[in-house]
């Protein structure tokens, strides 16, 4: 038998800067998503998600969710942790691991001015999904530097300026 298929959903969330070291988040995935071909197709449930980042230590992250999927009464929990560091002036990357309800899962990032690629190996929740490589390509529209990983990476206030050139690298507002 053939077990690959394609799919198309998509995802809208939110994020809020709650302190310099904690970030939270509300996500919907997955809406109007399905996977199959002309035979068959299976609709692929959504998610709201739920869920906080802290920054305890330059470079690193600490991350939590709990999903609740549509027209489902239980919910899903992860956790997972990022390492993040600078390969050159321009250039980023970041190692991540993490559970999924019990799940691995795992991946790495790369990103240079404006633009991050991600890959991820995740075992999905639904069986009919089984485990799946994700890739991932971000766009930061009207950013003149890429902050999402270059941030956390030898920059303590997160504001966009490497600590190693910050004339003050405890005061975000320069």
């Amino acid at each position: 038998t053939d077990d690959n298929s394609t799919g198309f959903g998509l995802d809208f969330g939110a994020q809020f800067r709650a302190s310099d070291h904690l970030d939270l988040a509300v996500q919907a995935q997955d809406l109007w998503a399905e996977v199959g071909d002309d035979e068959a197709t299976n609709d692929v449930p959504t998610f709201f998600k739920i869920g906080a980042a802290l920054y305890p230590a330059d470079g690193f992250t600490i991350s939590t969710d709990v999903d609740m999927l549509q027209d489902d009464d239980g919910a899903f929990f992860r956790i997972g942790g990022e390492y993040a560091f600078g390969m050159g002036e321009d250039f980023d990357g970041a190692v991540r691991l993490g559970l999924d309800t019990g799940r691995f899962a795992g991946g790495i990032g790369l990103g240079m001015d404006w633009v991050t690629f991600d890959y991820a190996y995740v075992v999905e929740p639904e069986a009919f999904q089984g485990s799946n490589h994700r890739l991932g390509l971000k766009l930061n529209f009207g950013c003149d530097e890429q902050p999402a990983m270059a941030s956390r990476a030898g920059d303590r206030d997160r504001d966009g300026i490497p600590d190693d050139v910050d004339r003050c690298p405890d005061q975000p507002e320069d």
